[in-house]
């Protein structure tokens, strides 16, 4: 039986896993530190990506988080990216974990 692992990794600024996403193109941590929720989304083509963003949990929306004109929204079913309110990407969630 392999353990499911509470922590979130290093790069994605520590912390304890609220939740993983991954989508066709990115790995997303949601992680929870000090009381507050984070963001890290990771490019699978590249391995940059956004670090540490601060996030909220949207009942019925998913989890938000914001970096000047951009959000980016994830739930079960897929990741919305958006500028200045127009939906610029969007991918589907392949593998998602939560409740740790």
């Amino acid at each position: 039986m392999i353990a499911k692992t509470s922590v979130c990794p290093r790069y994605a600024g520590g912390g304890r896993l609220e939740a993983y996403f991954e989508t066709t193109n990115f790995y997303i941590h949601i992680c929870s530190k000090n009381g507050n929720l984070f963001y890290t989304g990771i490019s699978k083509s590249t391995g940059k990506g956004i670090r540490s963003l601060r996030a909220y949990s949207e009942e019925g929306t998913g989890y938000v988080a914001t970096n000047n004109n951009y959000e980016y929204v994830v739930n079960g079913a897929g990741l919305e990216i958006l500028k200045n309110g127009r939906v610029i990407q969007t991918d589907r969630v392949i593998k998602y974990v939560s409740g740790y």
